[in-house]
């Protein structure tokens, strides 16, 4: 089963952390709508009760007066707490009306449903009130069925009977109370609601970077890890093969003057694999170098095309390409040129699709290395940097992860993406000239210099 390495278990881990701080900001926002609906309700049944305790006061103060009225100029208390109080009938005509309440008909005003007591309320924002709607049945039983409700209110004016009766053939007390502490508590909540939901995403996605960051900061201590095993290996690697190497050398060109008949070829088999082996000793010492090197202004367009017609016979660009400039290592950079495109060609591409394309991108530059090779698997993709992976039978698995190592080290950066008809874009991304990415955040180096189109 394939592994995957250091960078792949961190870019899985990043995934997972946002997917988990996704799911527990949808949690923590359920919660809190829970909370605040909670605190709402609790709001709005403490309104009511104290409206409930109006109504009761009010009541109450009819055992000693005649009518509202009479009771509100008794209690300056209820005077300020009550807006307005009126008595109506079944059609929603008004009969009687105490305090400010205007003779309009209650069909006028959306009612919520009854509250299971006759009860019916209306929150009004704009006058800061609490409207409750009464029905007169739950003061007392309902008439016997013999006995008959006039028709219309003129049929029992005040003057005949007085105020109780004209209470008992009504239909409805309306009731408005002020509840500034109810709309205030409310306005509150409108504010501190959607607040709160940002802190709390803001706290969540603070701790998944956290998070992203303790992994990479593990991640980055097994690449040390690794590091330290290579440098051992590599250690072992110049003293157990280099000697040997230059022996095998010594004796091949021994034989070679010794046998008669010219060099036969499997002289050029051995130097050959010598050289082979002495290659591979000499990236893996280049893998354990300092990356930064002597970085310096370097054209890597111009590198590029250098390069390309070295290892290639011919120009790589399919046309002039871009000046530009980059802060780095001249002969890194090159390693770096130089690991991409032979990649390339090893890829199974055929010579002339391989090419290269350069370009601005503002603070950093970009160059392409473009094949139509056997392209990349996913696990490839993901693995392709690990030091010593590699799907070739020849290659050394090292090329890749040394060219990464050196772009890291200069502010940028080494990618493969699949190339759309086939094949692989290897992208090499560095910061402009002007600008050069430290470990410890962005340096001005020079100003960055005004590019042709």
């Amino acid at each position: 089963m394939a592994q995957v390495g250091p960078e792949g278990r961190s870019r899985l881990g990043g995934r997972i952390s946002l997917l988990a701080a996704g799911i527990l900001i949808v949690v923590a926002g359920l919660l809190d709508s829970l909370v605040f609906r909670g605190a709402a309700e609790l709001s709005r049944l403490e309104s009511r009760n104290d409206i409930g305790g109006v109504l009761n006061a009010l009541l109450g103060g009819l055992r000693d007066y005649d009518d509202f009225g009479a009771v509100l100029d008794s209690s300056p208390e209820l005077r300020a707490k009550i807006l307005s109080v009126g008595v109506y009938t079944s059609e929603g005509v008004l009969l009687r009306s105490w305090a400010n309440l205007p003779p309009a008909s209650i069909t006028n005003e959306t009612l919520g449903p009854e509250d299971g007591q006759g009860r019916r309320y209306v929150e009004n924002a704009r006058t800061r009130t609490l409207v409750m709607l009464l029905h007169t049945s739950t003061l007392w039983p309902p008439p016997p069925r013999a006995a008959t409700r006039p028709p219309h209110p003129a049929a029992f004016p005040p003057d005949r009977g007085g105020f109780m009766d004209t209470l008992r053939h009504s239909e409805y007390i309306r009731l408005e109370v002020r509840e500034a502490n109810f709309f205030r508590d409310a306005g509150l909540r409108g504010i501190f609601y959607p607040a709160s939901l940002a802190l709390l995403g803001l706290l969540i996605l603070a701790g998944q970077r956290v998070l992203a960051r303790n992994a990479r900061y593990r991640s980055d201590l097994e690449a040390q890890k690794n590091l330290v095993i290579l440098g051992t290996a590599a250690s072992t690697l110049a003293h157990e093969i280099k000697n040997p190497l230059l022996a095998i050398r010594l004796q091949t060109s021994l034989l070679e003057r010794s046998l008669p008949g010219g060099r036969p070829s499997e002289l050029d088999v051995i130097d050959s694999e010598v050289e082979r082996l002495t290659a591979l000793t000499r990236r893996v010492g280049d893998y354990l170098r300092d990356p930064r090197g002597r970085p310096e202004r370097i054209d890597l367009a111009e590198l590029a095309s250098e390069v390309g017609r070295r290892l290639m016979g011919r120009e790589a660009f399919p046309s002039k390409p871009p000046i530009a400039n980059v802060f780095a290592d001249p002969e890194r950079l090159r390693s770096i040129i130089e690991n991409l495109l032979r990649n390339a060609l090893e890829s199974g591409s055929p010579a002339e699709e391989v090419t290269m394309l350069a370009r601005n991108e503002g603070s950093s530059v970009a160059l392409e290395v473009l094949d139509r090779g056997r392209g990349l698997g996913k696990l490839d993709g993901e693995r392709a940097f690990d030091p010593f992976f590699t799907t070739k039978a020849t290659g050394s698995g090292i090329g890749l992860a040394i060219s990464r190592r050196f772009a890291r080290a200069a502010g940028g950066d080494v990618s493969l993406a699949v190339r759309g008809g086939g094949g692989t874009t290897a992208i090499l991304r560095l910061p402009a000239a002007g600008r050069v990415v430290a470990a410890k955040g962005e340096v001005d180096r020079d100003p960055v210099e005004e590019q042709p189109s």
